[in-house]
């Protein structure tokens, strides 16, 4: 019986065209940002949707210093930070992080879909009576955030601040409010509003919550910089390649 019903989900995913496949490639060191397919001798492939935006995975300096850490730690994380303990090479990482950002401090997730779940679960679970706004293109590791929460959701189209100001003046002005959004939308590229267009009365205006699917640009001096221009008071980075989109 449960093959039978495993089978039939199987096939509602295939013609939905749902059903994951991967492609097979070997990137091709000092070529970036070519590959082989399938690890075929043929015209090598351009991969466009690579998160190795700049081809730094090749750098000779950053390969020099992956082949020093491998001889002096070894390969391996060696299992959880909360019971095996945690690398100095993660707590070197996270402060320079932090430095880099202005920030108080920083913590490194190992995918970006895991930062912007696990960070929102534990957002909106220690704020008492919550209720989180969301947009609706926000990204799959977003709403699966969301998802995992109690919390009352409310979705605004995409991009409207007029149907946002909607919502939120549904709501008392001393109730929690969380506003979900992406400041660029790696799925479909465009650039949030911003905060300042918003004409909603001060008393009920949220704390804004800006995830980015994407690492910062950088400018020749090294300094972090966010398109659009303007900054939001909470933001955390994180890069891996997008998952569909599903609604909250």
């Amino acid at each position: 019986m449960y093959q039978a019903l495993l089978r039939e989900q199987l096939e509602i995913l295939k013609s939905s065209n749902q059903y994951r496949t991967f492609t097979t490639l070997s990137r091709i060191c000092g070529q970036y940002p070519l590959a082989r397919l399938d690890g075929r001798e043929q015209e090598p492939a351009v991969v466009w949707c690579s998160n190795d935006y700049l081809g730094m995975s090749q750098h000779p300096a950053v390969r020099e210093q992956m082949h020093n850490a491998l001889e002096t730690y070894g390969a391996g994380s060696g299992g959880s930070r909360n019971i095996g303990g945690s690398h100095e090479l993660y707590a070197s990482l996270e402060a320079s992080l932090a430095d880099w950002h202005d920030k108080e401090a920083a913590l490194v997730f190992p995918t970006g879909f895991g930062s912007n779940d696990a960070t929102l679960q534990c957002l909106l679970r220690r704020i008492p009576d919550c209720v989180v706004i969301s947009d609706e293109l926000n990204h799959a590791s977003i709403v699966n955030g969301i998802r995992s929460t109690p919390n009352e959701r409310k979705i605004f189209r995409h991009n409207d601040v007029e149907h946002l100001e909607q919502i939120l003046a549904s709501y008392p002005q001393g109730q929690p409010k969380i506003v979900v959004f992406e400041s660029v939308y790696s799925m479909d590229g465009d650039i949030a509003p911003s905060p300042r267009s918003s004409r909603s009365p001060s008393a009920t205006t949220p704390s804004p919550t800006s995830t980015r699917y994407m690492p910062w640009a950088c400018t020749a001096r090294a300094e972090p910089v966010s398109p659009p221009s303007w900054a939001w008071r909470t933001r955390w980075t994180s890069s891996r390649a997008p998952w569909p989109r599903p609604s909250v």
